[in-house]
Order: structure tokens, then C-alpha cells, then sequence
């Protein structure tokens, strides 16, 4: 899957970040988002939406790229942001109708 250059992340999403720190976020978004879509046929407006998930991914990770932690008293809990779709992104695919919430059958399965 190809991910959406800095000039349509720029112009057309309408992104504020620098080339060289939004960048490795939107390719890292882009393999994310790649699961969610289910290897459908993009055709139309439908790569427009892609790239503008993208871009709302790796704005999203760019934001909270890394662990969070939680302390309690003497317990502690930490997990990891990574690899989690944002809200935003969601909604740009739903609303394409790109988001895959279903079976991918190969091989000729029943």
C-alpha cells in the first residue's frame, strides 16, 4: 500500500508538522491502517480518504507515539500506544466505507 506524500499531507489533509517529524509516522500509519482496510479495492475518492486516514494516523501517533503508565499507590501499570487505530481515522474509513469489519474467505472457501 502506498502512503500519501508530504505535499498532500501539507495541501490537501492540511497538517501544521514538519517533513522530517511527521514523515516515519505516516508510513508507520500506513502499515496500521492496511489491516483495517482488509485489502480492498480502492477506486474513486477512495485512496483521497485513505491518505487522509493516514495522515489523521500519523498525526494521532506523532502525538502519543510511546508507553503510558499509570501509578497507584505501589502498583504500577504501563502499556503501549503503538499500533492502535485513532478515533479519527476510524471515521474517515467508516464513512468511506473502507473500514473491513468482516471475512476475508481465500481459496476458494464456502
Amino acid at each position: 500500500m502506498t502512503y500519501p506524500d508530504y505535499g498532500f499531507y501539507r495541501e490537501i489533509f492540511g497538517g501544521s508538522e514538519e517533513e522530517e517529524v511527521i514523515m516515519p509516522f505516516i508510513r508507520k500509519g500506513t502499515d496500521i491502517l492496511g489491516g483495517y482496510i482488509g485489502g480492498c479495492e480502492l477506486s474513486g475518492n477512495d485512496e483521497t480518504e485513505l491518505f487522509r486516514a493516514v495522515c489523521a494516523q500519523g498525526e494521532y501517533m506523532e502525538e502519543n507515539e510511546g508507553f503510558s503508565s499509570v501509578k497507584l499507590g505501589d502498583m504500577t501499570a504501563s502499556y503501549e500506544k503503538r499500533g492502535v487505530i485513532c478515533p479519527r481515522a476510524a471515521a474517515i474509513l467508516e464513512k468511506a466505507g473502507l473500514l473491513f469489519r468482516g471475512v476475508t474467505v481465500r481459496n476458494g472457501g464456502v
